[in-house]
């Protein structure tokens, strides 16, 4: 199947909705189709030669070449999508009052988000509770081997059932490398607009490179131990991006 990208963009006529286009794209960017589907889009998947993608309102396609081979209409939302390994598509839905499932990936990982007086998450069948209400897109990556499955539970990052490192604020994206050994993750700065370039300690001895500033500029000094220089790393504004060396 190779690489590629699929992308979504909604579609206004000034305030009236017409609905969002869907884009296959190679991975430098060629777009290879477009198709316009009638849905708020809230899930977004792909293997590379069909797109999935889920609503609001519960309303589910499948594309392929630019037409839809299968629409449906589901009872709830539709929160995740992931084409599985085996390649059978993955789909989260639930009440966003109550709970829904917020993550879906390749490897199987599922992770619901549970809105009770003390709201939680399960993770592969765990219970994990940490900070306030759970995000819609709960902030969580695999490796490309699935041997490697880092999320976040408000400020603290979980490798599978494993606490990693909990950061200065809330975790509001998480990415891990294809090999899994060093994840990447987006939390506000300790200190707004703060520059820093530091090595933080970690779990098991890990090592953690945080950069971050209100300029476009790399900060990037070397470090003993497992801070090596990180090359082009930039930081935008009031975000942290932190590396973790898994």
């Amino acid at each position: 199947m190779g690489s590629c990208l699929a992308a979504t963009r909604t579609l206004y006529n000034q305030s009236r909705f017409l609905g969002t286009e869907i884009a296959l794209y190679t991975p430098d960017g060629r777009p290879l189709w477009r198709a316009v589907v009638k849905l708020n889009a809230t899930a977004l998947a792909t293997n590379c030669v069909e797109v999935a993608v889920g609503g609001q309102d519960g309303s589910f396609y499948v594309l392929k070449d630019g037409r839809v081979m299968e629409s449906q209409k589901l009872e709830k939302p539709v929160y995740a999508l992931a084409y599985t390994r085996e390649g059978r598509l993955a789909v989260g839905t639930g009440d966003p009052l109550s709970g829904f499932t917020a993550y879906v990936d390749r490897c199987g990982n599922v992770i619901t988000a549970v809105k009770a007086d003390a709201p939680y998450l399960v993770i592969n069948g765990v219970k994990l509770r940490g900070g306030l209400a759970p995000m819609l897109a709960v902030p969580a990556s695999a490796s490309q081997d699935c041997r490697t499955f880092i999320y976040a539970v408000y400020d603290t990052l979980y490798n599978k059932t494993s606490p990693l490192i909990k950061l200065p604020s809330p975790v509001l994206a998480v990415a891990v490398s294809g090999d899994g050994r060093t994840a990447a993750a987006i939390a506000a700065c300790p200190i707004p607009g703060e520059r820093q370039s530091r090595c933080l300690p970690s779990a098991g001895g890990k090592s953690v490179f945080a950069a971050s500033g209100e300029d476009d500029s790399p900060r990037l000094p070397r470090h003993p131990g497992n801070c090596e220089r990180l090359q082009d790393l930039q930081a935008h504004r009031q975000l942290c991006i932190f590396l973790i060396y898994v």
